[in-house]
């Protein structure tokens, strides 16, 4: 959403049986649709998101990165139970659209480019 007036974010999706067949239904929404992040937060395409289990007893998280064209994206651990904000981490560059972040034991590594031709680099976060 390249505008500051529709809501986006990232969303979790849950499959339900209804009379007609099988659907989509809502299950959480980051941040909350109704928040003022919703109409500021991820103006330019993330990345995907990648599901791990970086710690066995911090639950399964989702990893994405929110592209800043021009400053500093961010690195962000949802909370796949409840779609909270479990860490977030500037990254040093901007980050980058459509890539997936790499989760090796409890390091995530994220690439992040200033241009779609300029060079890039990357990053790794510890989340212990």
């Amino acid at each position: 959403m390249p505008d500051t007036t529709h809501p986006a974010g990232v969303f979790a999706l849950r499959v339900v049986d209804a009379p007609s067949g099988p659907r989509y239904a809502p299950l959480w929404a980051f941040p909350p649709q109704t928040s003022a992040e919703a109409v500021t937060r991820f103006r330019r395409h993330p990345s995907r998101a990648r599901l791990a289990t970086p710690r066995p007893d911090a639950g399964e998280h989702a990893f994405v990165v929110e592209v800043a064209p021009g400053a500093q994206g961010s690195l962000l651990a949802l909370r796949v139970s409840d779609g909270s904000l479990s860490a977030e981490a500037a990254l040093a560059g901007p980050g980058y659209r459509f890539i997936e972040p790499l989760v090796v034991g409890s390091t995530v590594f994220v690439t992040s480019c200033d241009s779609d031709a300029g060079q890039g680099q990357v990053e790794a976060y510890d989340v212990k």
